[in-house]
């Protein structure tokens, strides 16, 4: 086989592998975001306090008046999210070429929704309770790393298919 034909095959083989890659992210970060929103579902449900070591503020936002919207626990909101996150980046992984480009799309939507939220719950803690939950933090980068990745997903993406259609 001739050096110049193992060239296209060596940037297919990592174009999937980086696919797969951009893939698996925002599914690791959404299992992780299961664990953490299911903490403080439990946390909302029980009345346990909140393990916050180093920041007094996780309780405190707990039970402030932001902590529910429309008489649902932002936590468990959160929750779902997680959740619609995993099965959705579960579904692009699992089923590429059927489900690849909605999955992608759907994680990108979803990122984005988490992210902005995420944003103004940030915003709310800081300026509004001035108390800050490291669980929130914590849920809050994860939703912008996802939402980064998912990004960064889709314009790899349009940039493969567009290598596909010039080939």
């Amino acid at each position: 086989m001739k050096a110049a034909a193992l060239v296209p095959r060596v940037a297919f083989a990592f174009r999937d592998l980086l696919g797969m890659s951009l893939g698996v992210g925002p599914l690791v970060l959404s299992v992780l975001g299961v664990g953490v929103s299911s903490y403080l579902v439990y946390s909302h449900y029980s009345g346990v306090p909140l393990y916050c070591e180093g920041v007094h503020g996780c309780d405190t936002v707990q039970a402030s008046e932001y902590a529910e919207m429309l008489g649902v626990p932002v936590a468990l909101l959160g929750l779902l999210l997680y959740v619609a996150l995993v099965g959705a980046a579960l579904g692009g992984l699992v089923w590429p070429l059927t489900l690849g480009e909605v999955s992608a799309l759907a994680v990108f939507g979803l990122g984005l929704m988490g992210f902005v939220y995420s944003g103004y719950m940030t915003w709310v803690e800081v300026f509004r309770i001035e108390a800050i939950c490291l669980w929130c933090v914590v849920s809050a980068c994860l939703l912008t790393v996802v939402f980064i990745l998912s990004v960064v997903h889709l314009l790899l993406r349009a940039r493969w298919q567009g290598d596909e259609e010039e080939a």
